[in-house]
């Protein structure tokens, strides 16, 4: 089965520096951020508090590739599959 992530760099007014919010399939999952002196991470509880089964792997490249777009300086950028963006 194909995990489905999207990656949104976006400005916050409570953050000082743009972050990359993480979703897997609609529900937002992880936060990156860059308030500290390196890149931080914030999870999100799943769907009725449960919690997330995800792939490690497809997970991994998925933080992977977040750190990699928010220090970029990427605006925007959204893929509905993780396998598509490689």
């Amino acid at each position: 089965m194909e995990m489905k992530y999207r990656i949104c760099i976006a400005k916050t007014p409570d953050r000082t520096k743009p972050v990359a919010d993480i979703f897997f399939e609609d529900t937002q999952w992880a936060e990156v951020n860059q308030d500290g002196p390196e890149l931080q991470i914030e999870f999100f509880p799943g769907p009725n508090h449960q919690p997330w089964h995800l792939s490690l792997a497809a997970t991994q490249s998925a933080l992977q590739l977040a750190s990699e777009r928010l220090t970029a300086g990427t605006k925007t950028y959204r893929k509905d599959s993780l396998s598509k963006i490689r």
